[in-house]
């Protein structure tokens, strides 16, 4: 496995699946998607070795990220069931701002209905049980690797303002605006020729983490081992295109393995366990675009996500494909436990790296 640290030297745009025209306005969503860097990491291979992917023979495996990472530490999406008065993230003293729903199942739930939903497989309600306030809200930014242990491990009082931030923090967004010219005249070609990009720019100090599980079976006409398909990313210039509007971002790269970070959480073999608590560290897609996505996990019975997002593709083998997906961060319970700690969930075939899932019993 090789990881990829990944420096942009400009704004970037990652686009979703809706429609853009002049007049409109465009705005890029964050964090991007994994196929959009692994795409990237294609993109390096066919120009520079001339290595095509046909559809029949994968050359990668699995994609890990891309994730955030600042001074050597990893920050993943927040789990959804953390909510935090962002307010006072800054000025945390002995005082706990950080709350997490809990489910409440079968008999503990008496007054909480499920009539009028369309979800007949819903068994638990979540709940924050504890005084209301009303600026605590789901955590919509980013969780530090040693605050997503301490979630993990359910030692919730120990997260402390410096295991979460703000999207604010971790980056800008910067709006251009464009207008459409005639090339022939020199002039604005029509009323609705005025539009606005919004871009995101990563604030100070951070970088993008991605790693990379090669198939070297199917690259073996190229590369004899790992060791020269590192050597090969790792010749100058070290440069990457990504994102919609093809920017230029620097790389280093090394062989290291992203499973082994998490060598440290404890999951527990849930033999006697009855429920399992899952989080996604990278969205949820499912290839079923018109299908309740809820009702396509396995062993569904609850949880909190995100709103919907629409994740797209646009490839040679494939054409273009429009899906719903479940941001990053959604947490769900089931009552399927999950052999590995670390799981891709009835991933899709097309949207390489995408339900990535951390699991354990309750």
């Amino acid at each position: 496995m090789i990881k990829f640290t990944i420096t942009p030297e400009d704004v970037l745009f990652f686009g979703d699946a809706k429609p853009f025209n002049r007049g409109n306005d465009g705005a890029s969503i964050f964090p991007p998607l994994p196929n959009t860097f692994a795409s990237s990491i294609f993109a390096k291979l066919y120009y520079h070795k001339n290595i095509k992917y046909d559809g029949r023979k994968q050359l990668i495996k699995n994609v890990y990220g891309p994730f955030l990472q600042r001074d050597g530490e990893l920050y993943f999406q927040a789990p959804k069931d953390i909510f935090v008065n962002e307010k006072e993230l800054k000025s945390w003293e002995s005082k706990n701002y950080v709350s997490v729903l809990r489910p409440i199942w079968g008999k503990e739930n008496l007054f909480l209905k499920r009539c009028k939903t369309d979800m007949d497989e819903l068994s638990c309600f979540m709940w924050l049980g504890e005084e209301i306030d009303k600026d605590k809200k789901s955590s919509d930014g980013f969780i530090s690797f040693k605050g997503l242990h301490k979630w993990y491990e359910g030692r919730f009082s120990d997260i402390k303002s410096e295991d979460l931030l703000k999207k604010s923090s971790v980056y800008k967004t910067e709006v251009r605006t464009g207008i459409k010219i005639n090339d022939e005249s020199g002039t604005t070609e029509s009323e609705d020729g005025l539009f606005k990009v919004s871009f995101v720019r990563l604030c100070r100090g951070f970088e993008f983490a991605f790693w990379v599980d090669f198939d070297l079976e199917n690259l073996k006409d190229y590369f004899r081992d790992e060791k020269e398909i590192l050597k090969f990313f790792d010749e100058k210039p070290r440069i990457l295109k990504i994102g919609g509007e093809v920017k230029t971002a620097l790389y280093r790269c090394e062989i290291d393995d992203f499973k082994l970070k998490f060598k440290d959480f404890k999951k527990e073999s849930g033999e006697d366990k009855q429920f399992f608590k899952h989080v996604f560290l990278t969205p949820l897609i499912f290839d079923e675009a018109n299908k309740n996505i809820l009702k396509l996990i396995d062993g569904f019975e609850g949880g909190v996500t995100g709103k919907y997002i629409i994740a797209s593709i646009n490839s040679k083998s494939i054409g273009t494909k429009t899906v719903r997906a479940m941001p990053a961060g959604s947490v769900i319970y089931t009552d399927k436990n999950k052999a590995q700690l670390l799981t891709f969930e009835n991933q899709s075939s097309d949207f390489i790296g995408s339900n990535l899932m951390l699991s354990n019993a309750i």
